[in-house]
């Protein structure tokens, strides 16, 4: 597994967020993306790691690469494993993706159920190190649905939290997203 963790660290450089399409995260290098999930399913295939892990990472992955309903796939049986774990924090964060992955198969509604759910879920269990997350994709999401009011508030709501965290990388990406807004002067 920690021989993963480098590769998923070095596949995460290759990724960005791309403007012309709502922010959303593609990879400039598909065919090492594809790679690794070759050896993720394999691992998945063979049972060797843990079953909630592995499927969030091939749901992330194929999202990434614009397969949103393998996507779907996976981090629906990532969120199963989470609810038989009685887990609120797995719970939490495959909410999160999930409402992602639904979000670019273009099911923004589901999406936004499964973000109003992650963020409920934060606030019930005080797991409120994922809020921002939670918060940022479910601004983006209205972002799409033209929501631009909301959106911003959302934006706004997670940067407060990101700032607090000290992250310059979450505070860039939640910036970039706010200034775009800005910048459409809706």
């Amino acid at each position: 597994m920690d021989k993963l963790r480098s590769e998923l660290e070095a596949v995460s450089q290759t990724n960005y967020y791309d403007i012309q399409d709502n922010f959303r995260e593609k990879t400039k290098d598909p065919e090492t993306v594809l790679n690794l999930l070759k050896q993720v399913e394999e691992l998945s295939v063979n049972k060797r790691g843990n079953s909630y892990q592995l499927y969030g990472i091939m749901g992330n992955l194929y999202r990434i690469l614009g397969q949103p309903t393998r996507a779907i796939g996976y981090l629906e049986c990532a969120h199963r494993i989470a609810n038989e774990e009685h887990d609120n924090m797995k719970i939490a964060v495959t909410l999160i993706r999930l409402g992602e992955a639904l979000k670019y198969n273009e099911k923004h509604q589901q999406a936004m159920e499964c973000f109003d759910q992650a963020i409920a879920l934060i606030h019930k269990n005080k797991l409120e190190n994922y809020l921002d997350f939670a918060l940022q994709h479910k601004g983006k999401c209205l972002l799409e649905l033209k929501r631009y009011e909301e959106a911003e508030q959302c934006l706004r709501k997670a940067l407060k939290l990101r700032k607090q965290k000290k992250d310059a990388m979450l505070i860039e990406s939640t910036e970039q997203v706010l200034k775009y807004i800005k910048e459409m002067d809706y």
